[in-house]
């Protein structure tokens, strides 16, 4: 995750800084916006979508404001409740980064669709995943889980 609040990882925008030729750097996901690292992992609007959906999911207030990966971790980090619903959360935004990047390469290189639903439930299933096998957590129910009742 530092190389996204780097803005290092392999964008479209940052390819074309580095010298490769590319065609079009508008979005893989959304074929709208350049595609920036912010753009992958905050502003493009399907991400918005799962962003905006995981908000609900967790019961925390939906995230309007943030313009960059910085922007969610800093809110994050704001976020009221214990400890370990917070390193909860930290797992949450991991596994989230992960499940979207995962998509917008399977789309990108080999042109299976990016359906913001399968992500959702990708991110749900890997973090209850990282959770159970992974934290102090192993406890946690699946079923607990996918209602978000930890």
């Amino acid at each position: 995750m530092w190389k996204l609040v780097l803005g290092c990882i392999a964008s479209k925008a940052e390819l074309a800084k580095r010298g490769v030729h590319l065609a079009d750097t508008r979005c893989s996901t959304c074929g709208i916006g350049k595609e920036t690292v912010n753009h992958i992992v905050v502003l493009c609007m399907l991400v918005r979508s799962i962003w905006w959906q995981l908000c609900v999911w967790t019961k925390i207030p939906v995230i309007t404001q943030a313009e960059s990966f910085s922007d969610m971790l800093n809110g994050l980090h704001l976020l009221k409740g214990s400890s370990k619903r917070k390193k909860i959360m930290e797992v949450i935004l991991a596994a989230s980064i992960w499940s979207i990047w995962k998509a917008r390469n399977t789309l990108r290189f080999k042109g299976e669709p990016f359906i913001v639903s399968k992500v959702v439930d990708a991110i749900k299933e890997e973090s209850f995943l990282w959770i159970k096998n992974r934290t102090a957590f192993s406890g946690i129910d699946r079923g607990r889980w996918m209602e978000f009742n930890v």
